[in-house]
């Protein structure tokens, strides 16, 4: 499809959603409640202006990435956030009320009307409590966005060398760095791993949500990363949509080393084992001379010994599992970052996170060290995962 045709069809579906969603909200909290002439053009211009806000904060920041852009683009995903939680409780209340409705209609409940002023003072009552419940939940789930927790995980396997028990594997992953990211957040995450005193450090993807001239400075910090045997990196899809091949090269002037369906010996023969990396699930529609090629990073490794896979997508599994992979390590799904969105990603992913086991496999998903769009989270948190390695 023509790339212009591509974005006008993304722009017209987000137009969309945007002000359909804030038109619903004006049904439920200015038309619903009848409200008098000013406060109705007031809580109307409101609504209105807040669309467009939230429609035209991330064009501005790309175009100017400090100041006005920078708190436009924080402004916009954090009231798309607190959007979303009004439209989940709205939506529950009209649910009911349908039900309800049915339930009258078959004469399975007789109960009487209320006299319309008495209505109408309950239904401002309702929906102004509704509303502020949204924005009280938006900033509960706000402020839990602000902590990084540290996921210690135990992980067993058959082939793992008995020599390097113990082996500190530290996961981050969706990082997601942006243009709304604080300029010393990737420098805080590069202490806080370093204190862990890891084995390895490995990046399964998503690490950054724009091109490499607006986000050189941001994580430049990447270059202190200190580990035993390195730091290593594998695509996920959002590399692909800011210049994959630009962001693999500023990586590799940073240290970090990065795996393109490939293999390399960690430890020392005969103690050692594999690690093995994989581009994207998606990468070979997103960009030439990409994509995911198992036989490659894993077909050729040396079967005695253990091999541990850094793939983006938990789905990778399906094709992992076809190898002598002991443990693959993954991210991609947020561990669904914002109740109820768990239960829809469960449609695409076969895990959403967690430790699992998958055949003769094991599986970590991790819930992702950042956020993307909403820097909000409910449900799940942030994580820094440390994968502690044994020889069963």
């Amino acid at each position: 499809m023509d790339r212009t045709l591509t974005w006008v069809i993304w722009i017209g579906m987000l137009s969309t959603f945007v002000f359909g969603s804030h038109y619903y909200l004006w049904l439920r909290l200015v038309r619903d409640t009848s409200l008098s002439a000013q406060p109705k053009i007031l809580a109307t211009l409101l609504l209105v202006s807040l669309a467009v806000c939230m429609l035209a904060g991330p064009f501005i920041a790309h175009q100017y990435p400090q100041g006005i852009g920078l708190w436009g683009m924080r402004f916009a995903y954090s009231w798309l956030g607190v959007v979303f939680f009004l439209l989940m409780i709205f939506w529950f209340k009209d649910a009911l009320h349908f039900i309800y409705f049915l339930l009258k209609k078959l004469s399975l409940i007789t109960s009487g009307d209320l006299e319309p002023n008495r209505r109408l003072f309950l239904q401002r009552i309702m929906h102004g409590g509704m509303a502020l419940g949204g924005l009280g939940v938006g900033a509960l789930a706000l402020k839990k966005r602000q902590k990084l927790y540290l996921k210690e995980v135990d992980v067993k396997l058959a082939r793992f060398p008995k020599a390097l028990n113990g082996f500190r594997l530290v996961q981050w992953t969706d990082v997601h760095v942006g243009i709304d990211t604080a300029h010393d957040y990737i420098a805080d995450l590069v202490a806080q791993t370093n204190a862990l005193k890891p084995d390895l450090v490995a990046i399964t993807g998503d690490f950054i949500d724009a091109n490499v001239s607006v986000l050189a400075p941001k994580v430049a910090a990447l270059k202190n990363l200190q580990s035993r045997f390195g730091v290593y990196f594998v695509t996920g899809n959002h590399e692909y949509y800011h210049g994959a091949d630009a962001w693999l090269a500023e990586l590799g002037r940073l240290g970090v080393r990065v795996l393109r369906n490939e293999a390399v010996e960690i430890g020392t023969a005969p103690e050692s084992f594999m690690l093995a990396g994989v581009d994207d699930a998606g990468a070979h529609r997103l960009a030439s001379g990409h994509g995911a090629d198992f036989q490659k990073a894993c077909g050729q490794c040396d079967k005695d010994k253990e091999i541990i896979l850094l793939a983006h997508q938990p789905k990778a599994i399906y094709q992992a599992q076809k190898y002598p992979v002991g443990l693959q390590i993954s991210g991609h799904t947020h561990g669904g970052q914002i109740w109820p969105f768990n239960f829809f990603v469960r449609l695409a992913q076969p895990f959403v996170r967690g430790l699992h086991t998958y055949k003769e496999m094991q599986i970590y998903v991790s819930s992702g060290t950042g956020t993307w769009g909403p820097p909000m989270r409910l449900g799940t948190q942030c994580e820094i995962t440390s994968l502690k390695l044994f020889r069963a």
